[in-house]
This record gives structure tokens, sequence and C-alpha cells, in this order.
């Protein structure tokens, strides 16, 4: 069966249109991300290393419009082959959706910003994981946002992708 609009589907999967609470499932967290300060893969190696590692992918769906058309392709985990994949000219989308088979997280980069999602016990296991490099969820949001710009009406979004890691943080 073809899916008529594969993008959107799997956007619909994990993402309400809801500034409030845009995640889906409620007990997800994550971190949002300047999408303009890296190349077409649109995030940093440091979170795609942490994601993968922990979930111990070997591939991944990546949707979005390319060469014109709505596809997703199975694209594998290592750094090398998504960022390889994701610079060829062809592959170039305005808007991307990336997740693997265990569904338990997902990274969407619109015209905006990178969202990077997962279930809550999984963050834990990313933030120890980023930990170690002296990073967090909460503190890559941070290299791309102030805290005033998360905290001001428009940073709405942002509040809720983070979720319970303001919290902590004692906001």
């Amino acid at each position: 069966m073809t899916i008529a609009h594969p993008l959107e589907a799997a956007r619909d999967c994990f993402f309400h249109e809801s500034l409030d609470r845009p995640l889906k499932n409620p007990d997800w967290r994550g971190c949002v991300l300047d999408r303009d300060r890296f190349t077409n893969a649109r995030l940093p190696e440091v979170i795609w290393y942490a994601l993968v590692s922990v979930t111990d992918t070997a591939e991944v769906q990546v949707c979005g419009y390319f060469s014109g058309i709505e596809r997703c392709q199975a694209v594998k985990s290592s750094w090398t082959d998504f960022a390889s994949f994701m610079l060829e000219p062809q592959n170039y989308s305005p808007e991307y959706v990336v997740f693997d088979a265990s569904g338990r997280w997902v990274i969407h980069a619109d015209v905006d910003v990178t969202t990077v999602a997962m279930d809550g016990e999984l963050a834990g296991l990313v933030d120890a994981y980023l930990g170690r490099r002296d990073t967090s969820l909460l503190g890559l949001t941070l290299d791309h946002f102030s805290m005033e710009q998360i905290m001001s009406a428009g940073g709405r979004y942002i509040r809720s992708v983070l979720g319970s890691a303001l919290a902590r943080k004692g906001v």
C-alpha cells in the first residue's frame, strides 16, 4: 500500500499542530535547535550519536520532499551515511522527519527549527550519554535559545518540547 503523503503521515504520528502541546505523547521530551546553524542534516553530530548509540539503531527512515517528490527513504544510521544522504543535492528538503523502527524517537526539521523528541526513558539515557560530553537536551537547546527566549510568550513551543527538563532546572 502506498501512502499518499508519507512526510505528513510521519509528522502526524509524532506531532500535533498545537504550540502548547506539540508532541503527541505527553511523556516525551527533547530539544529544539536552530536548524540554520548546521548543514542540510540540520542537527549536531552529538545528538545523532546519542540517539543511535543508546537505541542501537541500524537504519532510519528519512521522509521529505526529495527531488520534488514526497517520500520516505531508508538510510543506514551511521552519521556518515545519514549526513551524506542529506547533503546530496537531490535529497534537499525544506522539511524532513527522521525516525527508527522503534518509534521511540523522532527528528523533525521544519523551516524554522529542528526538534528532537523521544520518550521519557530514552531521554534519560540520551541525557546520560550527552552528560559525558558536557551537555544535555536542555543544554543543546540553551546553545541555540536564551532562557529569556524560552520563557517568553513566543517560547511556549520550546518549553513544551523541553518538558520535565525545565522543571528539573527549577523553571
